[in-house]
Order: C-alpha cells, then sequence, then structure tokens
C-alpha cells in the first residue's frame, strides 16, 4: 500500500511538472511570434527610445495623454 501511495505522488509529480514545463515553452513560443505586446512593453519601449534624447524627455507623460484621449482611465 505504501508503494502504491509513493508511485502515485510521484506521477502526480511528474504530471505537473510537465504540464509546467509544457505551459512554458507554449507560452514562449506564442511570445516569439506575436506582434501583440503588453502596455508595460509598449512604455519601457518608448521610454527607452526617449531616453536616447537625453534625461529631460524620459518620461510617460505623453503616452498617458495618448492613452487617456484614446478613452483609457
Amino acid at each position: 500500500m505504501n508503494n502504491s501511495i509513493k508511485s502515485n505522488k510521484l506521477f502526480i509529480y511528474l504530471l505537473l511538472g510537465l504540464l509546467m514545463v509544457s505551459a512554458f515553452f507554449m507560452r514562449l513560443h506564442s511570445f516569439q511570434n506575436s506582434r501583440a505586446r503588453s502596455i508595460d512593453e509598449v512604455v519601457y519601449f518608448r521610454m527607452a527610445y526617449q531616453i536616447q534624447g537625453g534625461l529631460k524627455h524620459y518620461h510617460t507623460i505623453p503616452y498617458g495623454q495618448e492613452l487617456r484621449d484614446r478613452g483609457r482611465p
């Protein structure tokens, strides 16, 4: 009986591990092939682009105004 419980636990751990690894690689593949980006990625890209012009240009105010104009709170 004890071996049966151990083998069931091992099976569950292996199954959960396999599901986690497959979910990670599926998400990675989806991310690499998607043109859509999250709002954070867009903000960080814009800020990196702005900092090329100097620290005075490094802010998110224009982007926030643009989002507000589109109807985002």
